[in-house]
């Protein structure tokens, strides 16, 4: 049987395919095995449920549960610091009220308001009269008086 060049390039493929297919696989086994260590283990350690030891690796054991730990975690605690302050109401300048037949009118901030509009912060412009403004939100009923 003569070799040809057209039977060396037929046969030669496969024997090359099978060599860069082992030291691939070599090597995509080598990195996988990198990725779950316990050391690396920082997408387990998110978890809630359980936890990775801290152990040395030992080829002799197959089980993979004995390198996890599953137990409850203690609730971290919330620092002093986050706890909420009470909210202080937003401060507005009442420059003008209007008492008509059918409509009142006040100008607050600047902005034309009637009886049962909201303000920016939320609260309702629930009465107008010559003294002032009744709102009514968050902060509970609150007058605003007409400013000098």
């Amino acid at each position: 049987m003569k070799l040809t060049v057209y039977k060396l390039m037929i046969a030669l493929p496969v024997p090359l395919a099978l060599v860069v297919g082992y030291y691939l696989a070599d090597l995509l086994a080598l990195q996988i095995g990198r990725s779950i260590t316990p050391e690396s283990g920082k997408e387990f350690a998110r978890l809630p449920d359980f936890e990775l030891r801290k152990v040395e690796f030992n080829p002799e054991v197959v089980n993979v549960l004995s390198y996890i730990d599953i137990r409850k975690r203690k609730a971290e605690e919330v620092p002093k610091t986050a706890e909420k302050t009470p909210e202080r109401p937003p401060s507005y300048i009442l420059s003008f009220t209007y008492l008509g037949n059918r409509k009142s009118y006040a100008i607050i901030n600047g902005m034309l308001v009637r009886e049962g509009d909201f303000l920016p912060s939320k609260e309702k412009v629930v009465r107008i009269t010559r003294e002032g403004v009744l709102l009514s939100g968050r902060w509970g009923r609150r007058w605003l008086r007409i400013s000098e």
